[in-house]
């Protein structure tokens, strides 16, 4: 039934086996032709199209198709719920996971445009934003590639998913904190600074990551000539 299913796919999501993300996945497409064949004990739900993403995000071997993948998941979720299917409704945790993928999309992609996208879904459904999800679009931001445009654009986002992220999340990681500061690199090394002293008061001030997004972020001495 669901439950044994996606607790199998659960196990498979958390090991490191090799094949690990296409047992997942096999076990899903399982899951979906029992069910159109008649058997309704075997309809995946929101947690086992949940648990199929963070394999996705926690892939070693992940590639350009990855965040395809966790896009169209997203979208079937979101037609069948409209079909009535409630219990595929998207959650926090579904957002927050697709995120983390977009934030770990390589190439010339908006990353920072689509966190954003998906951050607004978030709060048009009433999801909560947790620092979880913050963090990522963060670093989604900071990897953004493209035109000078493009970098700026999406270090106003981040800015702006910051200032939230500090009315709603009552004490944010280290994480979140250094991609935050990482975000800021090429753009605004003040409010960089500002990040850092909100991140010491929640005592992240000496924390590794921290330091190392500091230090990236920071202005580089021009050299003498």
């Amino acid at each position: 039934n669901t439950i044994t299913f996606t607790s199998v796919m659960d196990a498979w999501a958390k090991s490191k086996e090799k094949y690990a993300v296409s047992r997942v996945e096999a076990i899903l497409q399982k899951m979906e032709e029992i069910y159109k064949a008649g058997g309704k004990d075997a309809k995946p739900n929101t947690i086992s199209y949940t648990i199929t993403l963070r394999a996705f995000a926690t892939d070693t071997n992940a590639d350009e198709k990855t965040a395809e993948k966790a896009l169209e998941i997203l979208n079937k979720m979101k037609i069948l719920e409209r079909k009535g299917h409630k219990d595929l409704s998207p959650s926090a945790k579904t957002y927050g996971t697709i995120i983390r993928i977009i934030a770990n999309r390589k190439g010339p992609h908006d990353n920072a445009k689509k966190v954003k996208e998906l951050i607004q879904e978030m709060k048009n459904r009433s999801l909560q934003v947790d620092d979880f999800s913050f963090g990522y679009a963060f670093l989604a931001c900071s990897r953004t590639r493209g035109s000078k445009a493009r970098q700026n654009a999406a270090f106003v986002i981040a800015r702006s998913l910051y200032r939230e992220m500090l009315q709603k999340v009552k004490s944010p990681s280290a994480v979140s904190y250094a991609n935050f500061i990482q975000a800021c690199y090429g753009n605004n090394e003040k409010v960089a600074e500002e990040a850092y002293l909100d991140c010491c008061k929640h005592g992240h001030g000496q924390d590794v990551r921290v330091m190392r997004a500091i230090k990236r972020s920071a202005p580089r001495p021009r050299r003498r000539r």
